[in-house]
């Protein structure tokens, strides 16, 4: 995991954390969101992320809160939480996209991010993480939605200008070394430079397909096998 601060953008507005911070620490910061509050009982009280989302929370159920969430009202939340996090001294951010999941949504969120761009003076990296999740609709056709990420979304993305890096979740249920591989390659066609989340459940040789990418960051890293 890289050093320093990275953010998501979500129906909360932006959500941010360190490399020791962590995500549920830096939710805290968000007193005034319900949305996934549940979820970080359940935390607490021992769950795993799997037996969350398997429970329906998780990434999925964040998507269904952002589709309701108007972009204006998604930019003014994430706004002020830039604000408090640059008021902590935090000098640059990357956000990352990745709770939209749909043709609509996932544009919509790294609109937002490009109008912070431009009224905040933080330095701002944006990320496209369409492959987070697979949606409910795609649960049997994973192979739809990539095909979606890459026709549809990835040209917008590019002709845009809406992010500087794309990324994926490469881990049981959700994507493959081979989807990984597709996604990166086909990021790099559109100028988006690679980045990977890996490992956090399984080791599947995730690893190894963001050293052939050239990865410019491995996230997550929490379980780790000798090869």
């Amino acid at each position: 995991m890289t050093a320093g601060s990275f953010m998501y953008i979500g129906p909360q507005g932006i959500v941010h954390g360190t490399t020791i911070t962590l995500m549920n620490v830096s939710r805290k910061i968000l007193p005034k969101s319900k949305i996934r509050e549940g979820e970080f009982v359940d935390k607490i009280n021992g769950l795993s992320y799997e037996e969350i989302a398997n429970r329906g929370g998780g990434i999925l159920n964040s998507a269904k809160k952002l589709e309701e969430t108007s972009v204006d009202e998604l930019y003014q939340q994430s706004k002020e939480r830039l604000e408090e996090i640059v008021a902590q001294d935090t000098g640059a951010v990357e956000i990352k996209s990745g709770y939209g999941l749909t043709i609509e949504s996932e544009p919509k969120m790294l609109r937002v991010i490009k109008r912070l761009k431009k009224s905040s003076n933080t330095q701002i990296k944006s990320t496209f993480l369409g492959a987070h999740a697979i949606p409910e609709k795609f649960k049997n056709r994973k192979e739809d939605y990539l095909r979606i990420l890459i026709d549809e979304l990835m040209p917008v993305v590019a002709e845009e200008k809406l992010a500087d890096y794309v990324d994926i979740f490469c881990e049981k249920g959700y994507f493959s070394v081979a989807d990984t591989e597709v996604i990166l390659e086909a990021g790099r066609r559109f100028g988006l430079t690679p980045k990977i989340h890996v490992n956090q459940f399984n080791s599947i040789g995730g690893v190894a397909a963001a050293v052939k990418f050239n990865a410019l960051s491995v996230d997550h890293l929490e379980e780790l096998v000798k090869r």
